[in-house]
């Protein structure tokens, strides 16, 4: 993935954790199971499949942006 593209990828992910609240690792680990379903939901059309990225490549992101 170019820059450009992880740039945007990245700020698509953090515009979807922002709507449920997620800042952190434990915002995360706190979601009920229908929460964090609804969460891979979205981030995966929005992000997995919008960017073009693997299940690696996206849990490198969300640690990044978790972290």
């Amino acid at each position: 993935m170019n820059k450009k593209d992880k740039i945007a990828a990245k700020k698509a992910a953090i515009e979807i954790l922002n709507e449920y609240g997620i800042k952190n690792d434990n915002d995360l680990y706190s979601q009920d199971c229908e929460q964090v379903a609804e969460l891979y939901g979205y981030l995966k059309a929005g992000v997995l499949e919008e960017y073009n990225l693997d299940d690696d490549d996206m849990e490198e992101l969300l640690d990044e942006i978790l972290s």
